[in-house]
């Protein structure tokens, strides 16, 4: 009997069917339960004392491994995945997590068995304030999505847009495509990481993203570049449109961690979109359950200040069983900067930000949790 069949007899065993879908029907109103936790679990691998696995539900990996180190002490290493691609591999030495040297991979091929259907719902939410006759000027909406899991590190993101309402622009109330492309992730070498997405993205925007992020995990300090190409698309009750691709953008950060405090300064600049060139600072600040940052602007279309939050969605799973599950979005970025029309250094934005997922992995974090 492999070690996988093993595992999996352990867990089958250890909690009873009817417990598990209880705890299930009712984690819409009390916090994950231990049997919770492991069907969360998805794409799991392992070796000896080696165990790797991926999950979407949480908005980072150090619960996870915190609570299968207790209970399960026979694994000595552990390697989280994102998209089905190991980030690293950890281990514990006197109370302290370090990164590690595994000799475990990632399940390859075709990954659709592996992983649930995963569906989620997420806001979608912009406003501006100031308006003397309208003190809030808002559109908002909900995003059902999805993303499946096609290879390693090839996910597909789709989903359906739900607008509710729209007191900035004129775009009409109406059922769309929420955003959906294909997005690549890879790991180059011991701290490089890749992402490469197409298709159609937030913003009416679609086209091409590339970000790549020499981020190393035990280190203080992290540099990358990401870039854009795209152009607009628009979706009408009965039609759709779309300009040619005309817009590329390109930055350049730097980024210092320190060690004690979960607080990462960084730098950007180059284009951002339409064509406007400056820098950017954010400071960010990393909580359990949150991570908030402060930045500032300043660019060829003006300078301003704004804040930056990112916290998962309560209550996290509604229900799932072993092939599919429908929750909240685990991690839920929110901006906001005034800018009034001015587009004063606007990015290209995707389902994840990769810079503050490996923040989440960073051995700093988890050792001072």
């Amino acid at each position: 009997m492999d070690n996988n069949h093993c595992f999996i007899t352990c867990l089958s065993t250890r909690f009873k069917y009817n417990v598990i879908w209880g705890l299930i029907y009712f984690s819409f109103f009390v916090k994950c339960s231990y049997a919770q936790e492991l069907l969360d679990l998805e794409n799991v691998s392992i070796i000896d004392s080696s165990l790797s696995f991926d999950q979407r539900v949480h908005r980072d990996h150090y619960s996870f491994i915190t609570f299968l180190s207790k209970e399960y002490p026979e694994f000595q290493y552990f390697s989280p995945q994102y998209q089905g691609q190991i980030l690293t591999t950890y281990k514990k030495d006197g109370g302290k997590w370090l990164i590690g040297e595994g000799n475990i991979k990632s399940p390859g091929g075709f990954l659709l068995r592996n992983y649930k259907i995963d569906i989620w719902l997420q806001p979608d939410y912009r406003a501006i304030y100031g308006n003397l006759n309208k003190a809030v000027e808002a559109k908002a909406g909900l995003l059902v999505s999805t993303k499946v899991q096609i290879l390693r590190g090839l996910t597909f993101y789709s989903g359906l847009h739900i607008p509710l309402i729209n007191d900035i622009d004129q775009q009409p109330l109406s059922l769309r495509w929420a955003p959906s492309y294909l997005d690549y992730f890879m790991k180059i070498g011991k701290s490089g990481y890749a992402q490469l997405s197409s298709g159609l993205f937030f913003q009416d925007r679609y086209g091409f993203k590339v970000v790549f992020l020499n981020y190393p995990l035990d280190k203080s300090w992290s540099y990358g570049m990401e870039s854009s190409f795209s152009g607009y698309y628009y979706f009408y009750p009965k039609s759709f449109k779309y300009t040619g691709l005309r817009e590329f953008s390109f930055l350049a950060n730097v980024a210092y961690r320190f060690k004690n405090h979960d607080l990462t300064l960084k730098l950007s600049g180059g284009q951002f979109l339409h064509s406007d060139r400056g820098v950017r600072a954010d400071l960010i600040r990393q909580f359990k359950r949150a991570e908030i940052g402060l930045f500032g602007i300043s660019s060829g279309n003006g300078a301003t200040i704004g804040v930056d939050v990112a916290f998962r969605i309560w209550p996290g799973t509604l229900v799932q069983n072993k092939r599919m599950r429908l929750r909240t979005a685990e991690d839920f970025p929110f901006q906001y900067l005034y800018s009034r029309g001015f587009k004063i250094g606007e990015v290209f934005k995707t389902y994840t930000d990769l810079s503050r997922r490996l923040r989440q992995q960073h051995v700093y974090y988890w050792n001072d949790n």
